[in-house]
């Protein structure tokens, strides 16, 4: 009798030679550890010992082939999608991979090839597209002192058919967010204020952002996300009907099982109309070629599901296969202020600094883990009582959350 199990493959192609075939056991059992060590971010001990788990299934197994290569490209699958690579113990105890390695992520391999030739891509002319501070109960621009809109509330619980079963509650931290960045883009030289274009409140609407996306060299967005697994409890505080997860099952297309929420989105859906829910299968086909990069300051935006040979099925993969050139997205919510520091830091690595996309993010976050102080502080700010006033060591969860997709440089 034949007994079938899950098991992981590593496929490592080197600047030269033939690519090797390296087996990493099973699947199943780097599950698990993914989800303990998800619990609490590597900490405390039976976090430390899922994270050095995973490090010895699938991270020793290729020292031998990769060395002490300085950049390595990841195209991950399964439940390696939902942990950042930069997060393992690194060679050192105490040590992360991310202060080993520069590591970049391909979202589909076969992608690879456009990305490293530059000629095949023109970026747009104007500067920065900003998305934030959203209404989530209008769905289009109104006059002061008038009625947003007609349409009815949402009712949560009573439409399982519908695509999302949540009411989405505004975030303050997103407005400054989006100041914020305004405020950098600004003060480089050779910037223009004319090259911004902030969409916020009503105006923040799925048809404002597909005509406007695609005339932008960089976008930022700071909205909800959302994200179902297949055939299972939703990954995210933002629960999905069981109807929905078993016509997931049952064949239903993914990629309507994530996606951004727009203005309107706690509105009742018409038909034939925008529901304020713009999903990762329309977001794969806007036309996106000219965007550099794209940065989704949202909660669990990173995440996919694996699905018959997909690959990682997510709204950062779709902002690629729909043209952008490099994509920033987070695996879970960070504090805002925390959010925000790291965002500026990025940002002006990015702009002012001149470094690589990402060298840009690997030094945010690097700065972030070696200055507890400085969190601490961020902490304090934002009046959380419950953190203590200082500590000396910063857990993944502060620092690790935002990984980097497609071009590196």
């Amino acid at each position: 009798q034949w007994a079938f199990t899950n098991s992981l493959l590593a496929v490592i192609v080197k600047p030269e030679g033939e690519p090797l075939l390296v087996e990493l056991g099973s699947s199943a059992e780097l599950s698990n550890a993914v989800d303990t060590w998800r619990h609490s971010f590597g900490l405390p001990e039976a976090q430390q010992q899922a994270g050095l788990a995973i490090r010895r299934q699938i991270w020793e197994p290729l020292l031998s082939h990769i060395a002490d290569a300085a950049t390595i490209l990841v195209s991950t699958d399964g439940p390696l999608g939902r942990i950042p690579l930069g997060a393992l113990p690194g060679k050192e105890p105490g040590k992360y991979l991310l202060e080993d390695h520069r590591i970049a992520m391909i979202p589909v391999p076969q992608l690879l090839p456009a990305l490293v030739n530059d000629a095949t891509h023109t970026a747009t002319s104007q500067g920065l597209l900003l998305l934030g501070d959203v209404d989530y109960n209008s769905e289009t621009p109104h006059a002061a002192g008038t009625a947003a809109t007609e349409r009815k509330k949402r009712r949560i619980g009573q439409h399982p058919g519908d695509l999302v079963d949540v009411e989405y509650e505004s975030l303050p931290g997103a407005a400054e967010e989006v100041e914020l960045i305004r405020k950098v883009y600004s003060e480089v030289p050779g910037n223009k204020a004319t090259d911004i274009q902030l969409l916020k409140q009503s105006e923040a609407s799925e048809a404002a952002f597909r005509e406007n996306a695609g005339k932008f060299r960089h976008i930022h967005v700071a909205t909800h996300g959302f994200f179902a697994p297949v055939g299972a409890p939703a990954a995210s505080s933002h629960e999905f009907p069981a109807q929905m997860l078993e016509f997931q099952a049952r064949g239903f297309n993914p990629d309507v099982l994530a996606g951004l929420a727009f203005a309107g989105a706690n509105l009742q859906p018409e038909p034939g109309k925008d529901d304020g829910i713009l999903t990762a299968q329309e977001i794969a086909f806007l036309p996106l070629d000219g965007v550099d990069t794209a940065v989704l300051s949202v909660c669990e935006s990173g995440l996919g599901s694996s699905t018959g040979g997909e690959g990682l099925i997510s709204v950062q993969r779709a902002f690629q296969i729909s043209g952008v050139r490099t994509t920033v997205a987070s695996l879970w919510e960070v504090d805002d202020r925390v959010t925000q520091f790291l965002m500026e830091r990025f940002y002006r690595n990015l702009w002012e600094m001149k470094m690589s996309r990402l060298d840009a993010l690997r030094d945010a976050q690097l700065y972030l883990l070696k200055n507890p102080q400085k969190v601490s502080e961020l902490l304090r700010s934002i009046k959380r009582p419950e953190q203590p006033q200082k500590f000396s060591y910063v857990s993944p969860f502060h620092w690790a959350a935002f990984t980097l997709s497609g071009d590196w440089r």
